[in-house]
């Protein structure tokens, strides 16, 4: 990154990250003065590298969306990265869809929800949490209510019980245009729906240079 000053789309998902790479592109990342978009779906970030990633977007002023689906992320992880929205001036899409937050880390977004002033997209379909993670969701998005939004958002029926979608929409916050927790329980049947997902859907700049690091092949190197 230090060698693309004018860098503004990185793709490295599917990439074989571990956490230790991971915490490497955080820290790029943080020192980045261009960088709009960048995408870790489905690489080992755990942990470890979610809080690297949050540390670094407490001082990047660039980032605008940052997609961590598939990312061994728990509640450590969340916690550290609720912890950045409440400082963070420029994150607009999250995407924590398929990781293993629980009721904990639920909570903790729900906490910095109340408070951002940027977020507008945030994706956590299948996660673990269930009942307490999302009444504590929906209090966030009743306690900011700025403005009546056009929330698509689907409630998975099984497991820790959801309520009633419709109900929810009438709650969120003005500032969040897009929110999707649906299947956040544990069941094996909503995850394996979600394993192909893609992912949030992104509108490219109309001038950003990208670079897209595909998979290794099978056998390559």
């Amino acid at each position: 990154l230090s060698l693309h000053s004018r860098l503004e789309s990185l793709d490295l998902s599917c990439t074989s990250v571990g956490s230790v790479g991971a915490v490497a592109v955080a820290k790029a990342v943080g020192a980045h003065k261009a960088l709009k978009t960048l995408d870790m779906s489905s690489n080992a970030v755990a942990d470890t590298g979610a809080a690297a990633f949050a540390l670094a977007l407490r001082s990047n002023s660039s980032l605008e969306s940052l997609s961590l689906h598939a990312c061994l992320v728990g509640d450590r992880g969340a916690r550290d990265l609720a912890d950045m929205l409440g400082v963070n001036k420029t994150l607009r899409t999250l995407n924590l869809r398929q990781n293993y937050i629980a009721d904990e880390g639920a909570a903790a977004i729900a906490a910095a929800l109340r408070a951002s002033p940027t977020l507008a997209v945030l994706d956590l379909q299948s996660n673990s949490y269930r009942a307490a993670g999302r009444k504590a969701l929906s209090e966030a998005y009743d306690h900011n209510r700025r403005v009546q939004p056009s929330v698509p958002l689907s409630w998975h029926t099984g497991g820790g019980g959801g309520g009633d979608a419709r109900s929810t929409l009438a709650k969120a916050p003005r500032s969040l245009v897009s929110v999707d927790i649906a299947s956040s329980s544990s069941s094996s049947s909503a995850a394996a729906s979600s394993a192909n997902a893609s992912g949030l859907q992104r509108k490219k700049p109309a001038n950003a240079t990208t670079l897209g690091v595909p998979p290794p092949s099978p056998g390559g190197t």
